[in-house]
Formats: structure tokens, sequence, C-alpha cells
């Protein structure tokens, strides 16, 4: 029978084209119109000069932002103005630390020890852990006392004693030696009703309630669209998504929850559990039939290395997944940042699985895929080499500028896909309204 017309899921094309995504709030404003930094309010500004107010900002203006993710939520609810500091890890959207401080990067030992510091799911772990690999500039956030700051938060939901973020807040004076005030926010989502909850925790914290609860429900909107159109499918393939390669590592948290609402299943782990280790010969037992790599490494050298080194285990070519060739090195940041991007990494997830059922645009160089066919080998230093963009997938040439290369080399292309001509200081999926549902936490 000829299969049903493959529904398409569109991407945003801007991060800076919705203008209903701003807090309903009156904002002061200079004699030319510029929008001025204000202790609360919505507004986001909308050229390059305006956001020279960054760089001295008032004491107790302004938030910090210690959490990718919660970075993307601020720009996606139109609060991009409101950030005066962020971390080094904070990438989206392009020109996010541009004009804003940054207040918390990596020891550059640690960055070349840690594959994974990229990884939102394990950069949490570090950064509530007692290993000092992260630098906290104190003097900048005791000087600007932000009125509202973003950290990790533990599976309890409050930072670790030890952390060395949580030591600079205690000595820039943001959290006392009890529990922490309102003025600093933690973020810890093991699953996607926890990615919706903090998006609305944020909303409310940022006087933005009405922002946050139609973002969620466009978000929402959207998981369930694909969840219907792969609701026909015969065949619930296995999948294995290995969040780090060197060891192997599965994520958990949300990403069980990814699999199954593409398509697909995950039977080594539940949504919520913690970042595992995993033996290579726990993964020939699983056989996985759909292998997604989603490594966080900080270069696509560093990645090019770790792919080949899978070829090098027993038993690797004989996997059904490498058979098949379903196997696919994908941009991290949609699957192990809990941020507006999950939704897409459900959408690309499901057009892997299901290219017949769901069709979609994919962001640039996005999804690369094993094209070693009919029980073709090669050396394992030459593995990275047989990953091509699979169809569908927008151009990576933007501005004259090639954003071809996978994983760690990729965010321009991503940000340049999401970013506006201005600055984008907002994110729109186009979706179309849905009612609400709460299965799967959307």
């Amino acid at each position: 029978p000829t299969p049903p017309h493959p529904q398409r899921f569109p991407y945003s094309s801007s991060v800076g084209d919705l203008g209903t995504m701003r807090s309903l709030q009156s904002t002061p404003q200079t004699k030319d119109g510029r929008v001025l930094l204000s202790r609360r309010g919505g507004a986001h500004t909308r050229s390059l000069s305006d956001l020279a107010v960054y760089q001295a900002p008032a004491p107790g203006a302004g938030v910090c932002s210690f959490v990718p993710s919660a970075t993307e939520m601020l720009f996606a609810l139109g609060l991009g103005n409101q950030v005066v500091g962020v971390s080094d890890f904070c990438d989206f959207p392009a020109d996010v630390r541009v004009t804003r401080h940054i207040v918390c990067r990596a020891r550059p030992e640690a960055v070349k020890a840690n594959e994974c510091l990229n990884n939102e799911m394990m950069l949490q772990e570090i950064a509530t852990s007692d290993e000092s690999i992260l630098e906290v500039d104190v003097q900048w956030l005791a000087t600007v006392q932000p009125f509202l700051t973003f950290t990790f938060g533990t599976e309890t939901g409050m930072p670790h004693e030890k952390g060395a973020v949580t030591r600079a807040l205690h000595r820039a004076g943001l959290i006392g030696d009890g529990e922490p005030d309102d003025a600093v926010i933690e973020i810890s989502p093991y699953t996607l009703s926890d990615v919706f909850g903090t998006l609305l925790r944020i909303g409310g914290a940022m006087r933005a309630k009405l922002a946050a609860h139609h973002l969620v429900e466009q978000l929402r909107g959207s998981l369930r669209a694909v969840a219907n159109a792969v609701a026909s499918a015969k065949h619930r393939p296995r999948v294995l998504v290995l969040a780090g390669l060197s060891p192997l590592v599965v994520g958990g948290h949300w990403l069980p929850e990814m699999v199954t609402l593409a398509g697909g299943q995950d039977l080594l782990q539940e949504p919520g559990d913690p970042v595992e280790r995993l033996s290579w010969d726990q993964v020939r037992a699983y056989e996985p039939e759909v292998l997604l790599l989603i490594p966080g490494s900080v270069n696509s050298e560093q990645t090019d290395e770790q792919v080949g080194s899978l070829a090098t285990l027993p038993g690797w070519w004989s996997l059904p997944a490498v058979n098949t060739c379903r196997v696919y090195l994908c941009e991290h940041v949609y699957f192990t940042r809990p941020g507006p991007r999950v939704v897409q990494g459900v959408q690309i997830l499901a057009h892997i699985l299901h290219p017949s059922l769901v069709e979609a645009m994919l962001p640039p160089a996005s999804v690369l895929k094993l094209t070693l066919q009919n029980g073709q080998r090669c050396r394992p230093r030459q593995l990275a080499k047989y990953f091509q963009p699979i169809a569908g997938q927008q151009s990576t040439r933007q501005n004259g500028v090639d954003h071809g290369s996978p994983n760690g080399e990729l965010n321009g292309a991503l940000n340049g896909l999401h970013s506006s001509p201005q600055n984008g200081e907002a994110w729109h999926d186009k979706a179309i309204n849905y009612t609400h549902s709460g299965q799967h936490g959307i």
C-alpha cells in the first residue's frame, strides 16, 4: 500500500521575529526609541547598538545565567535584554556573549580533559560537584548584584554546598548560609515536564507568565503533532543514544521520552534516569537498530577521533544499526540541552526513525549519516569521513561561510539559522495551536 504523505514540521527561520513573545509591560525608552535596561520587563532590543547598556549594568539590575538552557529560555521569552551576565557555555543565540559579561568559564586544562563540557546534563554534575574546574568572576557578581541568578541545581533542586558555583555565590553575597533566597533559581530538569515547568518558572520570576504559557503550549502542540504523525508506524526500532563516546555514556533524563515521542524504543533507560556509563558488552547485547551519536566534543577533530575509536571495538561491524547504515552523528544541543530546542530534537529524531511519516526541514549539518553499505568497512581512523549530511537539510553556507563540520563546530551554522539579521532576542516555533495533553510531559 502507498504510505501516507509525510507530515512536514517546519523549523523556525528566525529567533527575533516574534514580537508577541515579550512581556506585556510598558518599557522605558530613550528619545531615539531604544529600550532601556530595567529591573523588570520583557521587551527586547532590536540592534547590537542597543546592547551597549549591558557593558556597565547598575547594581541590582539585570539577570545572570550560568545555565545554557536557562539563557535560551530567557531569549525565547523575549527577555534577552535583561541578561547582563552569562557563562562561557551559553552560545545561543549567536551573539549572546558579544556584549554580556562572561561570569563563568572552564579552566583551560579542564576543557582538554573533559570531552562533554558542552553537554549540559554532564555540565550540571560538574558544576554541582567539588571539582574546581570552573572559574567564576566573584568580584563582578559582588559588584553588580544581579536581581536574579540562574544556576545549576542538584536532583533535590538545591545547589551542592561544595559546588564551585555555589561557593562563588556565597562569596559574592548572593546567597547566605541557609537556603537560597528568591534571588537565586536552581535549574535541574530531568524530564520533559521539568523542562516545561522550568520555562514557566522562569516566566513567572521574570513577570512574563503569559509569554511563558503561550510558548509552552506551542512546544507541547509541536510534540503532540509529532507523536500523532508516528502513531501509525508499524515498527518502533530499538534506539541507542550515546551522549558520550569515550567513555560510552547514555544521558537518561529526558532522552528516553524524546525517543518514545519520535516513534522509537529506549529499553535501557527510563525517563528521569541519571547519566550512566555503558559497557561495550551492554551495547552488543542490546543490538540497537538505530544508533545516535551526540557527543558534546569541543571540536570536530575530537569527534572524528572518538567516532573512529568505535570501529576498533569487537563486534562493531555486526551491530544491526551499522549493518543497515542507521548510524547518525547529530548536533548534541537538540538533545542534551533542556531548552526550547529539545522539541526540534524530537522532530529530527522522528524524521530519522520514520522518514516516510515525518518530513522535516533539518537545520544545517545537524544530522550526518553513515554511508557505508552492503558490508563495506573502513579503517577506524577513516570512519568519520563516511558520515555525510542526510537529505532535507538546509544549506550550511550562510553569509558566505561554510558551517558544515559536525558537533562542536556546528554552533555557528545553527545559531545563524535561528538568528535574525538584527540580534535575535526571541525564539519562535511556528506551530499550530493544539489542545493540552499531559502524556509524556506534553
